[in-house]
C-alpha cells in the first residue's frame, strides 16, 4: 500500500478524502490548479443516446489516428481499429452514463462514467494506491475530444459533469491519463496523480479528483 494513504475507519470514500488530500505527492509543493470549480456546460454537452454510437466510434477512430488513444502501444491501436472493436469499447463494460458534446450535427467529444471490475489488475492498483475499493470509485473512462477544437473547454465540460455524476453517487473520481495533453487538463482541474505505471510506450497515469 502507498505509504500515508490509509482507509477510512469505516473502509468509506468519505473516511480517506481528508488523507487523500493531506497525502497527495507528500514532500512536494504543489500549484493551486486553475480552475475551483467545475467549469460550466459548452453549447452542444447532452447525454449519449443510443443512436449517437455510429459517430462515437468514427470519432473515436478519428481521435486514435491523430495520436496515442486509447490504447498506449501502437500496434494494439491498429489491431484496435481494425477488429472492429470501436463499438464494443463504448459500450461496455462497466458503463454507467456517457455524454457527448454536439454542434451543427458533428460529434466533436465524448466521456464516460464506468465502474473499476474488481478482478481486474486496475481493481488491485487502485486499491493499493488509494488503500479503499474500487466498489467505492467510479472512473471516467472513453474521454476523447476532436484534436481541431481543443482549447475552447469541450474536454474541461465533459470531465467536469462526469465528476459531478460520480460524486452525486458519493463515490471517489478517478482516471487512468497517458497523454501528457490530457494529464496537463486533468492536472487543471484539480486532478493530482496517485500513482504510475508502465503499460507499452507511454507509462499509464493515476490519478485521483481531489475533494472540494
Amino acid at each position: 500500500m502507498v505509504p500515508g494513504v490509509v482507509r477510512g475507519d469505516d473502509g468509506s470514500v468519505a473516511g480517506v478524502r481528508d488523507r487523500l488530500r493531506a497525502t497527495v505527492d507528500r514532500g512536494a509543493r504543489i500549484p493551486e490548479p486553475r480552475h475551483a470549480a467545475p467549469p460550466p456546460a459548452v453549447p452542444g454537452l447532452r447525454p449519449r443516446v443510443a443512436k449517437d454510437l455510429g459517430a462515437c466510434a468514427r470519432l473515436a477512430q478519428v481521435v486514435a489516428s491523430e495520436g496515442h488513444f486509447p490504447m498506449y502501444d501502437a500496434h494494439e491501436r491498429v489491431a484496435w481499429l481494425q477488429r472492429g472493436g470501436v463499438h464494443a469499447w463504448l459500450q461496455g463494460p462497466g458503463l454507467v452514463d456517457a455524454w457527448v458534446v454536439e454542434r451543427a450535427g458533428e460529434l466533436l467529444g465524448h466521456v464516460a462514467v464506468s465502474r473499476i471490475d474488481v478482478h481486474s489488475h486496475s481493481a488491485y492498483r487502485w486499491r493499493e494506491i488509494t488503500g479503499i475499493e474500487p466498489d467505492q470509485m467510479l472512473r471516467v473512462s472513453r474521454f476523447f475530444v476532436r484534436e481541431r477544437v481543443r482549447g475552447r473547454g469541450i474536454g474541461s465540460a465533459l470531465l467536469g459533469v462526469a465528476v459531478e455524476r460520480i460524486r452525486a453517487g458519493g463515490m471517489l473520481p478517478v482516471a487512468e491519463v497517458v497523454s501528457e495533453s490530457a494529464m496537463r487538463l486533468h492536472y487543471d482541474l484539480g486532478w493530482r496523480p496517485r500513482g504510475r505505471y508502465p503499460t507499452g510506450e507511454r507509462p499509464m497515469h493515476y490519478l485521483v479528483m481531489m475533494p472540494e
